[in-house]
């Protein structure tokens, strides 16, 4: 190694004195009951599942769940009040998802924001039943 070349020093502070990993936005430590189900859907599910807020954020939120959930994978979410009347609705991805040890999951939600005012446009492709797919 040169002299010239000087070794990267990055400080990023994970834990001080017990405090949370820093974030980009405060995190605001509530328990709310979310309905969820994939998005789009693309088959009938028997019902929606349903998962707890753990914290929550303006850009996000994590989950505990009892089932895991694919990575990257979209999900139409429904926060509910405390009446159990849905209050929000937002869609997220999930960015991470690990197992706790009771056999729950906790999901590490993105939420999804929209940059334009055009709507999200989707496109399917179907085919008779028992066929391949033809494009819609």
């Amino acid at each position: 190694m040169s002299s010239s070349i000087k070794p990267l020093r990055v400080d990023i502070p994970l834990f001080e004195g017990g405090a949370e990993l820093r974030r980009k936005e405060p995190r605001e430590r509530v328990v709310r009951q979310v309905e969820y189900c994939r998005f789009p859907r693309v088959c009938a599910e028997p019902r929606s599942q349903l998962g707890h807020t753990r914290d929550r954020s303006d850009r996000g939120m994590c989950l505990r769940v009892d089932r895991a959930e694919s990575v990257g994978a979209l999900l139409r979410l429904t926060e509910r009040g405390l009446d159990g009347r849905p209050q929000n609705e937002h869609i997220g991805r999930v960015a991470w998802s690990r197992p706790v040890g009771d056999g729950t999951h906790h999901l590490g939600i993105e939420l999804v924001t929209s940059e334009t005012s055009r709507p999200l446009r989707l496109r399917y492709l179907r085919g008779p039943a028992g066929s391949g797919a033809a494009s819609a």
